[in-house]
């Protein structure tokens, strides 16, 4: 991406000089602001190619823009050095009544030459901006930037419904506004255009334009705004896509680890009672229950004197209560498991029912479905919060 003017500014008392500076600047020009411009985390690269490409180098000389240069990793200091090696026209603004106190003695030696062989401009921020802004445009921006349209032609109005770039036979030419009268300059002739939107680069409005001589102006309506919408759509479903692959392949891989985990115990039977042995046959849990299962999720359903189940972790301890008639491992999170009554529902970790004993049978949870049984033993899916997604499919 090429520019015509890189904006260099302390975000410390910069930043808001420089959003109304490239708001004037991008009327006609190309115009690099890293708060705009550097949303995806790149900065020293970004910020490397846009300097180089851009002829124009400015620098906002805000109240103590320049302390913190001392320091060798300082961004600001990289942009001026940079912007010397490159050749790029360096431009020090100065903003009327914010106090710059000039160049600061501690400024190392290689900046002091980088800054101060340049002649400052000053800035009016308030009723004289248009006028001063002019003026420095004319004098230190307009004669190093090579415009591609000219003062000297037909006015050409162009109305856009999002912010774009235009090109012309792939050269850059301005920037164009949505909402606002942009005009350029043009002689008669044919042209090749590409509208490219600013938010979304990769729609692009490509047009033959042809410019009849003899007319006073014309007029050039370009629609971006409904292919921008759907590409934010596609981006915004391959980013959720992509976000839940992420998230089933760090479930997946947890669920894997877990197994991993439970398959270190594994239930035992001695003098008629079950324990849990470790990988070496070493017994860490005491054969004291009436029968008990493998480890699943951290948990392992046991069956007390009574034979009622309930569920121990990886230490012995009971932390679901054998009050259950029966039970199955846990799955997603939650166990099926059957009341005094003979009904089925389904428990969380912590031992509370959350989906009620209302079903004659119940299968364990899988990619957040289960499937149970009713009173004639027709089965159904549900889901977590118990609510039946298919009906009669068994």
């Amino acid at each position: 991406m090429k520019y015509d003017v890189f904006i260099s500014y302390r975000r410390d008392g910069g930043d808001k000089y420089a959003r109304t500076i490239q708001q004037s600047l991008e009327k006609k020009y190309r115009v690099f602001l890293d708060f705009d411009e550097l949303k995806d985390g790149v900065f020293d690269q970004r910020i490397i190619d846009a300097i180089s490409s851009s002829p124009v180098f400015l620098l906002i000389l805000s109240r103590g823009a320049l302390d913190r240069c001392v320091n060798e990793n300082d961004w600001v200091r990289q942009e001026i050095l940079y912007a010397a090696k490159c050749g790029c026209h360096i431009v020090p603004v100065t903003i009327v009544d914010d106090n710059f106190e000039g160049l600061p003695t501690s400024l190392p030696e290689e900046l002091r030459r980088a800054v101060g062989q340049h002649q400052f401009s000053e800035l009016q921020m308030k009723t004289l901006f248009k006028a001063s802004m002019d003026q420095l445009i004319h004098d230190r921006i307009a004669p190093y930037v090579k415009r591609e349209d000219s003062s000297n032609g037909i006015e050409v109005h162009i109305d856009v419904d999002a912010d774009c770039d235009l090109f012309r036979f792939k050269t850059f030419v301005r920037h164009l506004k949505a909402g606002e009268d942009n005009v350029i300059h043009l002689n008669p002739g044919k042209y090749k255009f590409d509208f490219v939107s600013t938010q979304e680069p990769e729609v692009n409005e490509p047009m033959v334009y042809a410019l009849a001589p003899g007319i006073a102006c014309d007029f050039i309506e370009v629609e971006l705004k409904e292919k921008v919408e759907e590409v934010i759509a596609k981006h915004k479903a391959e980013e959720e896509a992509k976000r839940k692959a992420e998230e089933e392949a760090r479930r997946k891989a947890e669920e894997e680890k877990q197994r991993a985990e439970d398959a270190k115990l594994r239930p035992i039977q001695r003098d008629g009672k079950y324990g849990f042995a470790d990988e070496s046959g070493r017994v860490v849990i005491p054969c004291q229950w009436e029968y008990a299962y493998k480890f699943s999720e951290g948990l392992a359903q046991v069956q007390d004197a009574n034979w009622k189940c309930g569920f121990i972790d990886k230490t012995g301890k009971v932390v679901i209560p054998c009050q259950w008639k029966g039970a199955g491992a846990f799955s997603e999170g939650l166990a099926a498991v059957k009341d005094a009554n003979g009904k089925c529902g389904f428990i969380d970790k912590t031992g509370k029912v959350v989906i009620p004993c209302q079903w004659e049978d119940a299968r364990a949870f899988s990619e957040g479905l289960a499937k149970v049984a009713d009173a004639e033993w027709k089965w159904w899916i549900i889901d977590k919060t118990g609510k039946v997604v298919k009906k009669g499919l068994f």
